[in-house]
């Protein structure tokens, strides 16, 4: 629990029990929609509400704490690992894995650069593996 508090403290936010445990609940599931990390959070604050637990979330991923992605079919999930990665998505599951491949990245950035897209700058590459898991 240190962890968050001093990410916290560094930025200037808050510290409060229910983002310490809204932080700890995505540190366990890894990737997760808000109701799983309710579910959670839950367990140890019971009277949290989902609107209180999305909250924070949000405010974690705009200060760059945690990430998010969403899915081909439209599914919020929020990731501990805010650094840019690819995941691997199980869409009958559910389930997100991170991917970790900065040649596939690479591969990618090269074939974009030397297509020269007009009128458009690329920021970011995210990529997004669907199939599932055996």
């Amino acid at each position: 629990m240190e962890h968050i508090k001093s990410i916290l403290k560094a930025r200037g936010l808050k510290i409060t029990v229910q983002r310490i445990h809204v932080y700890h609940a995505l540190e366990k599931l890894k990737h997760a929609p808000v109701d799983e990390v309710v579910k959670v959070v839950q367990l140890v604050l019971p009277s949290i509400t989902i609107a209180a637990v999305y909250n924070i979330l949000e405010l974690y991923a705009k200060e760059d704490i945690i990430g998010r992605m969403h899915t081909t079919d439209n599914k919020l999930f929020y990731d501990i690992t805010s650094t840019p990665h690819s995941h691997l998505y199980a869409s009958t599951e559910h389930r997100v894995e991170d991917f970790m491949d900065e040649e596939l990245k690479a591969l990618v950035s090269d074939y974009l650069q030397r297509k020269e897209i007009s009128g458009f700058n690329l920021d970011d590459i995210t990529i997004q593996l669907i199939g599932h898991f055996e």
